[in-house]
């Protein structure tokens, strides 16, 4: 009962500000939402010929009587959308009184009256502490066999979504209008975080000239591991190409968070030091193509934040949202259903963030100076290297540390592993017989006293004919 009060609260505020969309004259599916339906013919009834209508998007048919819904109880679809996995679930634990694909059309009405993201921008635009720093991402959706892309944007630093819609394609003709409708609203951001698409890159130029375009650290990670995969590879490229795109990878991923100019160089030279094989040499020359959008720390417009801003991790947990709404299929069961429900769900998320209480932190800034950069180790993916991150970024060696284990991260020597990565190595070297301990290094990535480490750690016993890492065997002593 008090969540319903809550939601009727919410809507009756939300109301004050600005009026609910009115219905479309035109009437909707009972069933799916869609609009797309066609008149088939009439129905002889006491009272005279009912209007019989056929949807084109699920096939159902009926009558003009079935589009007159009563409302549902406030708060009833925002804890469907929020809380609840089922419709099923709705009515077990609500006394409602109705079937459920009554209630599946009565929610997919209020989704349909639901305002859409620029009416709601309007109302979150005072009170949602923008800090004009955006990411923008999108994401496939299939609805019924077809392919849709998600199109989100969010503000980094109040975690807003600005504007959300379910696209037919993804092109700068799609994307530029968004852009332009929210630059409509007064919102013109100073740094827009993206995966570089060239399409969002060249509508963001188009409608914000003046925004500096920041490529997305975590995307980048994840082209890095798809283009030179470092797990589980190592008998089909050899040891030798794996350590060096892991070597690779370690100094693509420090260039890309260097607290300035003079660091990245470093890494940079390093980079161009190394001999690389025609797969390495494409990503590195791709990469330094893209370099523009990978800023340093001491640039103007960072210098004050933190290193977080380097991802667009709002956006990908967003679209994660609508990714399980979609995989629960609440009413994602045509092109218009998917996008009203989406309206629905954002509508009722970002005025729960609206009446919260406790309000989030608003300000991506760094309060306490240079040294309270937050390294987020979960974007690369596995191992990291401690001493490089910290040389990169300027975070202390002490705070990388403590972050990692704060995450569940094991730290031995210079590097912090998640256990996926303990796991395979363990299974790597229990597969194998004996090796030299070169060829295990090679096939870590790690240093020797770290490799020694792990080693000890898996019951792996070193046996030393001389201090040349190549005569150095190793073999499984067991438990101790």
């Amino acid at each position: 009962m008090a969540k319903s009060v809550e939601g009727e609260q919410r809507a009756r505020q939300f109301d004050e500000v600005s009026p609910k969309v009115c219905s479309s004259s035109k009437p909707s599916c009972p069933y799916c939402g869609s609009t797309d339906i066609i008149h088939k013919g009439h129905r002889k009834n006491k009272a005279g010929p009912v209007q019989l209508f056929k949807c084109k998007s699920c096939g159902r048919r009926f009558s003009e009587s079935r589009t007159k819904i009563r409302r549902l109880p406030p708060g009833i679809a925002e804890e469907y959308l929020l809380e609840f996995k089922s419709l099923k679930a709705v009515l077990a634990n609500k006394d409602l009184g109705i079937s459920k694909t009554t209630l599946h059309r009565r929610i997919i009405e209020e989704a349909k009256n639901s305002p859409d993201w620029d009416e709601l921008s309007k109302v979150m635009k005072e009170q949602s502490g923008w800090g004009f720093v955006m990411g923008i991402d999108t994401s496939g959706l299939k609805i019924r066999g077809k392919n849709y892309v998600y199109l989100h944007i969010a503000d980094a630093a109040s975690h807003d979504p600005l504007a959300y819609a379910v696209c037919e394609k993804e092109d700068v003709a799609t994307v530029e209008p968004i852009l332009l409708r929210l630059r409509n609203l007064g919102y013109r951001p100073r740094i827009v975080v993206t995966d570089l698409a060239p399409e969002l890159t060249a509508s963001i130029r188009r409608v914000f000239p003046c925004a500096i375009i920041q490529g997305c650290v975590f995307h980048l990670l994840r082209r890095l591991n798809k283009k030179l995969p470092t797990k589980k590879t190592v008998r089909k490229v050899g040891r030798e190409k794996v350590s060096l795109w892991l070597k690779v990878k370690d100094l693509i991923k420090c260039a890309c968070i260097s607290k300035d100019k003079e660091t990245r160089q470093h890494f940079l030279d390093e980079l161009k030091c190394l001999k690389l094989d025609e797969k390495a040499r494409n990503v590195v020359n791709l990469f330094l193509a893209d370099l523009k959008y990978y800023h340093t720390m001491d640039e103007d417009e960072f210098k004050d934040f933190k290193t977080n801003i380097l991802y667009n991790n709002t956006c990908e947990r967003h679209i994660g949202l609508i990714k399980d709404l979609k995989s629960s299929m609440k009413g994602f069961k045509s092109l218009d259903s998917a996008r009203n429900i989406i309206k629905l769900f954002w509508f009722h998320k970002r005025m729960l963030s609206k009446n919260e209480e406790d309000a989030p932190v608003h300000d991506l800034r760094e309060k306490e100076g240079a040294f309270g950069y937050y390294a987020p180790l979960t974007f690369y993916y596995g191992r990291t290297n401690l001493g490089m991150l910290s040389k990169a970024s300027g975070i202390p060696r002490e705070l990388l540390n403590k972050t990692a284990l704060k995450m569940g991260l094991t730290i031995i020597g210079d590097y912090a592993f998640d256990k996926t990565q303990l796991n395979d190595i363990q299974n790597s070297l229990l597969k194998t017989g004996e090796k030299s301990l070169k060829a295990i290094m090679q096939e870590i990535g790690c240093d020797q006293p770290t490799t020694e480490e792990l080693l000890r750690m898996f019951g792996f016993r070193v046996h030393y004919s001389s201090f040349d890492p190549s005569h150095m065997t190793v073999s499984f002593a067991g438990p101790e």
